[in-house]
């Protein structure tokens, strides 16, 4: 046992150290995870082990290729034009301020619905809409919470939740590791919340936007079709998978990327198009690898066999609330890496010594971690800070209003009711 309290106290003060040090170079963060998990098993006088180091990535190989996959086609829809035409048509049709937020939200999210990624919403669509939104007259702090709004509902939103497929798959050993039959527990926790924030909020936030100053280049219905294929594809990936082949995510993007290349409305190179954007995903990719390989170190020295002994006879209710309160305040205050970090041993104590409770913890678990990216307690990057960075101007900060965090609580919320009350049926 004390093996075990000197690996996980090297591992957080490392980390801890590491996150405060990185807030604004995040992407060092999974070389530093990779690092710890070299050095744990010297700990327990097992030497050098990369073989564990590398066998641990592999529970999340399958998921990567997705969202790599989903980010080279939302690189080309982004550079080619779609997603402009998509935002432009949402924004200058005659609807209510509810229902036009409603709309920008769900169109701001598609980038992370596709990839499990919020920042490859805010990346592209986030901040395509808040340029547009500032030049029909909104302030900055308006668009920009716009924006923030539609990229974190994007991540929640089906098929691909990338902290939930962290959480699910770190637990491999008592499910099928694959992310399948999500789709409607991740509609359950964030339809509702893009629903009432559109609702409350439509009028706060666009009841003061004017026309556009620059007319809308694009006007060809045609590069919707890419899309909409994409998305019958992945309905009937997900829900008449019994009468259809087996495509999968990556072939799903494929097709998509295929055809988004052939029908454009901007003519784009989409080699280039594939080379320069799909860096929105490959942070929150190389973080799952990090974290698998410290859960499989983990394993092997006995860290997590002797903390599963620990708790055994702990509530299963405790062995919830606690790990996940812990991975939000963490993460809020350390940052998302960190955070990410924490599933090397989170879902092995949520799903208790036993194989016997519903995934939809994890995945729960999974979508509270993700609530951490919206606010941050010690400056590291969110959501809202990320397009804040990416829009031109010289304003070095931007407060948010507290209520700009009403679909982060309901999402909350509603992860926790599906994660306590018995809702198995929802996975198809």
């Amino acid at each position: 046992m004390t093996e075990t309290y000197l690996i996980l106290a090297m591992a957080a003060v490392v980390l801890a150290v590491a996150a405060l040090l990185l807030r604004k170079r995040e992407g060092f963060m999974p070389a530093v995870i990779i690092l710890v998990a070299l050095a744990a098993p010297f700990l327990s006088n097992q030497g050098f082990r990369p073989r564990e180091v590398v066998e641990g990535t592999f529970a999340y190989l399958d998921v990567a290729m997705w969202m790599l996959m989903g980010g080279l086609l939302v690189a080309l829809l982004y550079q080619n034009g779609t997603f402009e035409y998509l935002l432009n048509k949402c924004l200058n049709r005659k609807l209510s301020n509810q229902l036009k937020l409603m709309g920008l939200l769900f169109w701001i999210g598609v980038p992370g619905m596709l990839t499990g990624s919020a920042l490859a919403s805010a990346a592209t669509t986030g901040v395509l809409a808040a340029r547009m939104l500032k030049r029909r007259g909104l302030p900055r702090a308006k668009a920009v919470e716009i924006a923030a709004a539609g990229s974190f509902l994007g991540m929640v939103l089906p098929p691909l939740c990338a902290p939930a497929m962290l959480m699910v798959l770190g637990r491999a050993g008592s499910y099928n590791p694959s992310f399948e039959g999500y789709f409607v527990p991740l509609l359950a926790a964030g339809l509702p919340a893009l629903i009432v924030y559109g609702l409350t909020c439509g009028q706060r936030l666009l009841g003061e936007m004017g026309h556009d100053t620059q007319e809308a280049p694009i006007d060809n219905a045609a590069c919707l079709l890419p899309l909409a294929v994409v998305f019958v594809l992945v309905i009937a990936h997900n829900f008449l998978f019994m009468y259809l082949p087996f495509l999968g995510y990556p072939v799903i993007y494929l097709i998509g990327f295929l055809l988004a290349a052939v029908i454009a409305p901007r003519r784009v190179n989409p080699l280039t198009a594939a080379l320069d954007e799909p860096q929105t995903v490959l942070l929150p990719a190389a973080l799952m690898f990090a974290a698998g390989s410290l859960n499989e170190v983990f394993w092997l020295t006995g860290v997590t066999g002797n903390l599963s002994t620990i708790f055994v006879q702990a509530p299963d209710l405790w062995l919830f609330i606690i790990p996940v309160a812990a991975i939000f305040v963490l993460a809020r205050v350390f940052g998302q890496p960190f955070g990410w970090a924490l599933a090397a041993l989170a879902p092995t104590i949520i799903n208790g010594a036993g194989y016997q409770l519903s995934p939809l913890r994890l995945m729960a678990a999974g979508i509270i971690l993700a609530a951490a990216s919206y606010r941050s307690l010690l400056g590291t990057a969110t959501i809202p800070s990320a397009i804040h960075a990416r829009l031109e101007g010289d304003e070095e900060s931007l407060a948010l209003p507290v209520a700009s965090c009403v679909p982060v609580m309901i999402v909350v919320i509603l992860s926790l009711v599906i994660a306590l009350v018995p809702l198995d049926m929802l996975m198809i």
